[in-house]
């Protein structure tokens, strides 16, 4: 009977042990300095553009969770956002037209969150589109095999259209560098977040609508009004339901008057209205060319309708623009 009990005994500590270490690597332990790091295609493509933009590329891209990343795009919603920046007097010199967050979580975390969001086990302020988040979920799964989806991966988070795809969307590193033809600027950030914090974060925003989603809905609410005043930096501080980009990556840091926060305030290289020098590094460019994504033949034609659009009511008065200061939530 002794012997029995000694060996019950050295049974239980054991199983406790492996409980306790699981437990410890798995939910309480700092995983702030996770990197993962993300292969450059586009290596020292073009070296020359380098020496003269004065910017290099680099092999290997450390990211770590909650740095962001900017997007040159070229559709005619990205020269929209640009042509608007312009018009305002913003700096652009990059073309940013896009941001968002990166996200290094587990694909199995983030296939649990969408599958809660779409059985309504999290509850949301928002309609939630099943169509979207399933087809979010399709894309994790073909990118992340059984044996893969365990094991920390980078993500990027932000709110945009993707192909059939509107709203808050969270997609592997891989689809978006296609999507976007590599040009992507990142900026690591001083202090990583913990996935903690990233996590309550994408449960409560994945799948929100973009506020620009529907045209009609639009004009009737009120959102465009909204939209416009942020480009003169007189966006509301008022919480609503739906997100555009540089709102949502606004609100994850805890910026003050997230709403008036356009794309193109998160680069280095912005001068006035430049935010984040105390939160993040300077942009790695994943492609160098010597054609940053502009306007083009249709420049005139943007910045006039935008241009129009933005002076409509007396909204251009730069003397109301309020101090941008930053201010950090705790993690």
């Amino acid at each position: 009977m002794e012997e029995k009990y000694i060996l019950s005994n050295y049974s239980f500590r054991a199983i406790f042990l492996t409980l306790t270490v699981f437990l410890s690597s798995n939910c309480f332990a700092d995983d702030t300095q996770t990197r993962i790091v993300i292969h450059n295609p586009t290596y020292n493509a073009n070296p020359e553009v380098e020496k003269k933009i004065g910017m290099k590329t680099i092999s290997d891209i450390p990211c770590t969770n909650g740095d962001l990343f900017m997007v040159s795009g070229s559709t005619w919603a990205s020269k929209a956002v640009r042509a608007g920046i312009s018009e305002s007097g913003h700096s652009n010199p990059l073309g940013i037209s896009h941001c968002g967050l990166i996200i290094i979580e587990r694909p199995s975390k983030i296939l649990s969150i969408i599958d809660r969001k779409l059985s309504g086990a999290i509850r949301s302020d928002y309609p939630v589109h099943p169509t979207n988040l399933s087809h979010l979920k399709e894309i994790i799964e073909q990118e992340y095999s059984c044996n893969e989806r365990n094991q920390a991966a980078a993500f990027f988070y932000s709110a945009e259209f993707y192909r059939e795809n509107c709203g808050v969307l969270i997609l592997p590193v891989r689809a978006y560098l296609e999507e976007y033809n590599d040009n992507i600027y990142i900026r690591n950030i001083h202090v990583p977040y913990t996935r903690k914090f990233t996590r309550a974060f994408i449960r409560a925003t994945l799948g929100m609508p973009y506020i620009a989603a529907n045209p009609q809905e639009v004009l009737q609410q009120g959102y465009l009004l909204r939209i416009m005043r942020s480009v003169y930096g007189r966006g509301s501080d008022t919480y609503i339901p739906r997100m555009w980009c540089s709102e949502l990556v606004a609100r994850f840091y805890g910026i003050d008057h997230p709403c008036s926060v356009l794309p193109s305030d998160f680069s280095s290289l912005a001068k006035e209205d430049a935010v984040g020098e105390d939160l993040f590094e300077t942009e790695i460019p994943v492609k160098l060319t010597s054609h940053v994504p502009s306007l083009d033949d249709n420049e005139g034609i943007y910045r006039f309708i935008i241009g129009l659009a933005l002076n409509l009511g007396g909204l251009y008065d730069p003397m109301l623009r309020p101090h941008r200061s930053l201010k950090r939530v705790t993690h």
